[in-house]
């Protein structure tokens, strides 16, 4: 069911080839997760991940001891539970660099690793309080498209302040 190449125990065909989508083994504990079969990395979520019997074996202290069980973890401080599984603080997410695990943020959450001024734009912390590319935002670009005007961004503001009258521009002189 789950495209993972392991069969379900107790969804049984008996033919001579085997049918779309039935394998040759029943070794799946879950045939509805394709990351729960035998072979796979056990990890500390209170779940038999790689199908042997055995809950959470394998992981040792603080890694998995802090947090106990699915959906009934205990949280220590120093870890978050996202998703029923338990990271150590300071644990950058593999969905983007910009997301880490931060206790002091948020416990079930990713929390952003950018500073205050800066926002993740295209998986980098970008400083969107002085950045003419992302002025205030990814992608934000202070350009007036006035060759008489120098575009600037203030506190992630654009702003677009006038050159001195006679300056050159492509259409003669600013004025």
């Amino acid at each position: 069911m789950d495209g993972d190449g392991y069969g379900y125990p107790f969804n049984v065909v008996y033919a001579p080839d085997p049918p779309e989508f039935y394998v040759g083994n029943n070794e799946d504990c879950d045939d509805n997760n394709p990351l729960y079969h035998p072979g796979v990395a056990e990890i500390c979520d209170g779940l038999d991940n790689e199908c042997d019997g055995a809950i959470d074996e394998g992981i040792t202290p603080p890694e998995c001891h802090i947090c106990i069980g699915a959906k009934g973890f205990v949280i220590d401080n120093n870890y978050c539970i996202i998703e029923d599984i338990c990271y150590s603080s300071r644990t950058i997410s593999s969905l983007s660099p910009c997301l880490i695990c931060d206790p002091l943020q948020s416990q079930t959450s990713w929390s952003l690793i950018c500073n205050p001024t800066e926002a993740c734009c295209d998986d980098i912390c970008i400083d969107i309080s002085e950045d003419i590319n992302n002025c205030g935002g990814c992608g934000i670009v202070c350009d007036d498209e006035n060759p008489c005007t120098t575009d600037i961004c203030v506190q992630g503001v654009c702003e677009y302040i006038n050159v001195p009258n006679g300056t050159p521009c492509s259409n003669g002189l600013c004025d």
